[in-house]
C-alpha cells in the first residue's frame, strides 16, 4: 500500500471517526433525553394522581367517620320511625348538606338504616351516579367496618369512588351494660373521580403515556376490556404490579415499555405505562438530523485533510524517497534537493547531510566490523566467516587444517599490577610477534576475502592461528613450538620487562569438526586442558576431552541442584594437642551427599564451583553449616571452648559482604567470630596482595583467627609470614608423609617449626597417619597435629576429643634428642 493510502487509512479515521462518534453520541443523547423526559413526566403524573386520589379518599373516609360518630346521626337512627321524620329528618339532611357544601370533592352522602334501606340522600350533583338499595346490599352480606370501591357509571362514562362506614353504638338506657355496640346502619360517601388531568387517558394504546386504576392484581378498574387498547393496558398493568416496584422501571419484551405504580388504598392502585418505541419515534427525526450533519462534516473534513497531507507531507516524502533511492543506486547525492523553508525542508536537508556523513563513514564502519580495534587483526566474526568459507570452497580435499587457540597466561596479573594501559600495549606487541611469526611461516593472512592462513584476536587475551594445507598433523605441533619460543622472549613496556607465556589448544579439520564453530569449541576444550596441566604448554583435542567437558557440565548442573536442595553437610577432623592428648580445635570439611552417587569429596567439585561462579554461594553454605556444627559440638561435648576451622577459597576474598555474613551467621548460632579460624592458601596472596591483606586484617578485627594452609608447597615465601598476620601455619602433608623414611624431612619440619614459633605463631602438622610420624613430630616440637591416626573426618555426632591413648602410647624417651 502506498504512503498516501496508509495516511488515508491512518489520519482520515482520526478526523472522521470523532465527528461520527459525536454525531452518534448526539443521536443517542437525544433519544435518551426524550425517554428520560417522558419518564420524568410519568413519575410526575403518578405523583400527581397519587396526591389527587389520596386526597379524595381521605376526605371521603374522614366524612363518613365523622357522620358515623355524630350524635345527631346516632339520635336519628334510635328514634322510632314514626317520630324520626318529624323530629330529626330535617336536621339530619342539613348536617349532610353542610358536609357537602364544605367538601366539593363529594358528590353524594347516603344514610342507610339497619335493614339496608336508603333513609336519607344528600347530593351536590343531581347527575351523580344513582346507587340503589340493591347495589348497596352487598355491604350487609359481609358487614365490613369500612369498605371502599370504584363504581362506573356506564351512562355518563364516569368513575365514582364509594366509601361506606358502618354505624355501631350502644343506646343508653336500653342496651345492657357491657353489651357490645349494636349495628345501626351505614354512612356512604360518593365522590366522582375527575380524569381531566390524566394526559392521554382516553387515547389508544399507541400513545406514549397511559394511566389506569387497578386492583392489586393489575385488573383495570376504570375501563372495561371492550374499550380500545384495554387488554394491552391490562397485560402491561399486571407486569407492573408483579414487579412490586413503585419507581418507574423498564420492562423488556417484544414491545418494551416503562412502567410504575402508586398505592392509593388497600386494593386500589394507580398504574402508569409509557411505550418505548413510540418515544423513540418522537425523538428519531432530530437524532437522524444530527447524525447526518456529523457525517457530512466528516466527509468534508476528510477531503480537506487529504489535500493538506498531499501538499505538506506526501510531496516532501517523495523527495526524500528519491534522494535515498538515488543514494542506494549510485552512492552519490544531488547538488540541490529543495528550497522549502518549513520543517519538512529542514528534514530533507538533514537527511542530505546524514547521507553525506554515512557515505564518508562507510569504509570506517566496514573496517571496525571485521577487525579488532586495538591490534588491527581480524576479529572473531571475521575469522569464523573466513574459515567457514574456506571449508566450503575446499570441501573434499585431503589436506589438514589446524586451528590453534592461544590464551596468554598471567595476563590478568599484568593488568592488575601494571594497569590496563600496559595490558593494551602488551597485546599489541603479542599481535606484532605473532604476525611476524605467521609471515615467517608463510602465513598469508586475508586475500580477496578468502582464508588461506590467518591470525585473529578472538577477544580479551585470546588469539587464534589458522594453518591450512597441512599434510600432517605434527606440523601443527611444530607451529605451536615456534609460538612458545617467540613468547619466551621478554616484552619491554615503559622500560619494564614482562615475562609471558601462552597456553594453546589445537583442533584439526576434518577429524575434530566440520565448521568453524565446532573447531573453535574443541580447540577451547583443548586449551582448558592445557592450562589445567601446566602453563605455557599445548594440547590437541581428543574425544576424551569432550567426554570430560560433558562430565564437568553434568557436575556443574548437579552442583546447582545440590545448593538448591541443601545436600551438603560438614564432617569434622580434630586437631590434637600433642602435649595434652586432647582436641579443642576441629577442621570443618564439606561433604556432598548426592542421592544417587553417595558421598562426593570436595576434591571432585570445589574446582568446578570456582570455575562456574558457584563458589560464593557454596562458600556461604559451608560457613553456615560450620557454625551450626560448632554449636552442636559444644552441646554434645559440653565444652563451650571448642573452636572450628573453616577453609576459604581465594575467590571468596572478592566477596565484599563476606565479613558481614560471617558476623551475622556466627551471631545466629550464638557464637563469636573469635570461635572461628579461617584457613587460606598462599594463592590468596598471589591474586592481589593488597586486597588480601585488607581482608585478613578485617577478619582478625572481628576476632577470628587466620591460618596459612599447605605451607611448604608453591612459593612458600617467607615474606608472607612477615607481612600477613597469620595466627597458625599448617605444614603440608607431603612433608609429614616422608617422616617414616627421611631424616631430611624431619629436619625441614623442625626448622619450619622453630621459625614459626619464633614468630609467635602456632604450628599444625596435617596428614598424620602412623605412630612413627607422630613420634617424630613430637621430637620436632610440633604443638598440634591432625590426620587419620587420630580420626577420619566424621559427622558431629561421632566426634571425640580425648586422644591421650593415641598420643602417649609411644612417648618420646628422655634420652632421645630433639631434632
Amino acid at each position: 500500500m502506498s504512503l498516501r493510502g496508509k495516511l488515508m487509512w491512518t489520519l482520515v479515521p482520526v478526523i472522521v471517526l470523532p465527528l461520527v462518534l459525536v454525531g452518534g453520541t448526539a443521536w443517542l443523547y437525544v433519544r435518551e433525553a426524550g425517554t428520560h423526559l417522558l419518564m420524568t413526566q410519568l413519575e410526575q403524573q403518578l405523583q400527581q394522581g397519587e396526591q389527587a386520589f389520596t386526597g379524595v379518599i381521605r376526605t371521603s373516609e374522614g366524612t363518613v367517620e365523622l357522620l358515623a360518630q355524630h350524635m345527631l346521626t346516632q339520635r336519628y337512627l334510635t328514634l322510632p320511625e314514626s317520630t324520626r321524620l318529624a323530629v330529626a329528618y330535617g336536621p339530619m339532611v342539613s348536617l349532610l348538606n353542610q358536609h357537602l357544601s364544605v367538601k366539593p370533592q363529594l358528590d353524594k352522602l347516603i344514610l342507610l338504616d339497619h335493614a339496608g334501606s336508603i333513609d336519607i340522600t344528600a347530593e351536590n350533583d343531581e347527575e351523580a351516579i344513582r346507587l340503589g338499595t340493591e347495589q348497596l346490599r352487598h355491604l350487609y352480606a359481609s358487614l365490613p367496618a369500612r369498605k371502599l370501591w370504584l363504581q362506573r357509571d356506564t351512562r355518563l362514562k364516569l368513575i365514582y369512588l364509594v366509601v361506606a362506614r358502618k354505624i355501631m353504638f350502644r343506646q343508653p338506657g336500653q342496651d345492657a351494660v357491657g353489651q357490645p355496640p349494636a349495628f345501626r346502619g351505614y354512612v356512604v360517601a360518593v365522590a366522582r373521580l375527575s380524569l381531566d388531568w390524566l394526559k392521554g387517558k382516553e387515547e389508544t394504546d399507541s400513545q406514549p403515556l397511559v394511566l389506569h386504576l387497578t386492583d392489586k392484581n393489575g385488573r383495570l378498574l376504570d375501563v372495561t376490556l371492550d374499550e380500545p387498547g384495554a387488554r394491552v393496558h391490562q397485560a402491561r398493568a399486571k407486569k407492573v404490579m408483579q414487579n412490586s416496584m413503585t419507581r418507574v422501571h423498564l420492562f423488556e419484551g417484544d414491545e418494551p415499555f416503562w412502567g410504575g405504580f402508586r398505592r392509593l388504598a388497600d386494593d386500589l392502585f394507580l398504574v402508569g405505562v409509557m411505550d418505548v418505541e413510540h418515544v423513540r419515534e418522537l425523538t428519531s427525526p432530530l437524532a437522524r438530523s444530527l447524525l447526518m450533519l456529523a457525517l457530512v462534516t466528516a466527509a468534508v473534513a476528510a477531503v480537506l485533510v487529504m489535500v493538506l497531507i498531499s501538499r505538506h507531507v506526501l510531496q516532501p516524502v517523495r523527495t526524500m524517497s528519491w534522494i535515498i533511492d538515488n543514494f542506494r543506486k549510485t552512492q552519490s547525492l544531488p547538488e540541490s534537493v529543495t528550497d522549502r523553508q518549513d520543517e519538512m525542508g529542514d528534514i530533507i536537508r538533514a537527511l542530505y547531510d546524514l547521507l553525506g556523513g554515512l557515505l564518508s563513514s562507510y569504509e570506517r564502519i566496514n573496517q571496525l566490523s571485521r577487525f579488532d580495534l586495538l591490534t588491527g587483526l581480524p576479529n572473531r566474526m571475521s575469522f569464523t566467516r573466513a574459515l567457514d568459507e574456506y571449508i566450503r570452497q575446499n570441501a573434499g580435499r585431503s589436506d589438514v587444517i589446524a586451528l590453534i587457540h592461544l590464551d596468554l597466561d598471567g595476563f590478568k596479573y599484568v593488568n592488575d599490577v601494571h594497569g590496563h594501559h600496559v595490558g593494551d600495549a602488551l597485546l599489541k606487541q603479542v599481535a606484532e610477534r605473532l604476525e611476524m611469526l605467521v609471515s615467517h611461516l608463510s602465513l598469508r593472512g586475508v586475500s580477496s576475502g578468502m582464508c588461506q592462513d590467518m591470525l585473529a584476536r578472538l577477544g580479551g587475551n585470546e588469539f587464534a592461528v589458522l594453518l591450512t594445507e597441512l599434510t600432517q598433523a605434527h606440523q601443527a605441533s611444530l607451529a605451536a613450538g615456534r609460538i612458545q619460543e617467540v613468547m619466551k622472549k621478554p616484552f619491554v613496556i615503559d622500560e619494564q620487562e614482562i615475562m609471558l607465556s601462552a597456553s594453546m589448544g589445537i583442533s584439526l579439520y576434518p577429524v575434530d569438526g566440520q565448521d568453524a564453530e565446532q573447531l573453535l569449541k574443541n580447540a577451547d576444550l583443548a586449551l582448558f586442558e592445557a592450562k589445567q596441566r601446566t602453563r605455557g604448554g599445548y594440547q590437541f583435542f581428543t574425544s576424551a576431552l569432550n567426554l570430560s567437558a560433558k562430565r564437568r557440565l553434568d557436575l556443574e548442573r548437579m552442583l546447582h541442584e545440590a545448593l538448591r536442595k541443601h545436600q551438603f553437610s560438614m564432617y569434622l577432623q580434630p586437631k590434637v594437642d600433642l602435649q595434652r592428648g586432647m582436641a579443642f580445635d576441629f577442621e570443618a570439611l564439606v561433604r556432598w551427599h548426592h542421592p544417587e552417587k553417595g558421598v562426593i569429596s570436595p576434591a571432585q567439585f570445589i574446582q568446578v564451583a570456582e570455575e562456574s561462579g558457584l563458589i560464593q554461594e557454596l562458600g556461604r553454605e559451608i560457613i553456615y553449616l560450620s557454625c551450626e556444627a560448632l554449636g552442636k559440638l559444644r552441646t554434645l561435648q559440653q565444652n563451650p571452648n571448642l573452636r572450628m576451622s573453616v577453609n576459604l577459597s581465594p575467590l571468596q576474598f572478592r566477596d565484599p559482604s563476606l565479613i558481614d555474613f560471617i558476623q551475622e551467621t556466627a551471631a545466629h548460632f550464638g557464637l563469636h567470630p573469635r570461635d572461628l579460624e579461617f584457613e587460606v592458601t598462599e594463592s590468596v596472596m598471589l591474586e592481589d596482595q593488597d586486597h588480601a591483606f585488607l581482608m585478613v586484617n578485617d577478619l582478625r578485627a572481628l576476632g577470628a583467627s587466620i591460618s596459612l594452609d599447605d605451607f611448604g608447597t608453591g612459593y612458600s615465601s617467607l615474606s608472607y609470614l612477615r607481612r600477613f598476620p597469620f595466627d597458625t601455619v599448617k605444614i603440608d602433608r607431603s612433608f609429614v608423609m616422608e617422616l617414616d623414611e627421611s631424616d631430611e624431612a624431619a629436619h625441614i619440619i623442625a626448622s619450619i617449626t622453630r621459625l614459626i614459633m619464633d614468630l609467635d605463631k602456632k604450628v599444625v602438622a596435617e596428614g598424620v597417619e602412623t605412630p612413627t610420624q607422630l613420634a617424630r613430630l613430637r621430637q620436632c616440637g610440633v604443638e598440634l597435629a591432625q590426620g587419620y591416626l587420630f580420626s577420619r573426618p566424621v559427622p558431629v555426632e561421632e566426634v571425640q576429643c580425648d586422644f591421650r591413648s593415641v598420643v602417649f602410647e609411644h612417648p618420646v624417651s628422655d634420652g632421645q634428642q630433639e631434632l
